[in-house]
């Protein structure tokens, strides 16, 4: 695969998990619109979003994966003008952590709270999706950099 497309794929998936950050930010405030995605007592939004594990010292965990996506966005947009080299081990160790503390949420869903909240496995499932890619961007990129 093309450097050029694996910036492409990052970017689209980056841009996905703004969006899905995003709304799930807007349902953290408005509790009242979130009938989309309260499906049924082990399927509801509200309970996740509202949880004691919802926030970090009072910030919104989906403002930090909004501001997390969104700095992914960035570097992938560099990458398409620009290869991010550099760059690159540092995007996919963040990514790594991000991925932790997904696994790390997904854990309290299942086991604490005991109920999921769609958009947040959206948000889990795009994250997993990146990082494959990001892993075959790193590799990529030291294979070239060993030439």
């Amino acid at each position: 695969m093309k450097l050029s497309t694996r910036y492409k794929i990052l970017a689209v998936l980056n841009f996905l998990g703004m969006l899905v950050s995003g709304y799930l930010i807007y349902i953290h405030f408005e509790p009242a619109l979130t009938d989309i995605c309260n499906i049924s007592e082990k399927w509801d939004c509200e309970i996740v979003n509202k949880s004691i594990y919802s926030e970090i010292f009072g910030i919104p965990v989906a403002v930090l994966g909004f501001l997390a996506y969104t700095s992914f966005f960035i570097f992938s947009l560099r990458g398409l003008k620009k290869p991010q080299g550099k760059l690159v081990p540092w995007y996919f160790l963040v990514l790594s952590m991000g991925v932790a503390f997904t696994i790390y949420l997904t854990t309290i869903e299942s086991l604490v709270l005991r109920t999921y909240c769609l958009f947040c496995v959206i948000q889990q499932i795009i994250i997993l999706i990146e990082w494959g890619f990001a892993w075959s961007l790193f590799r990529f990129t030291r294979a070239e950099a060993r030439r």
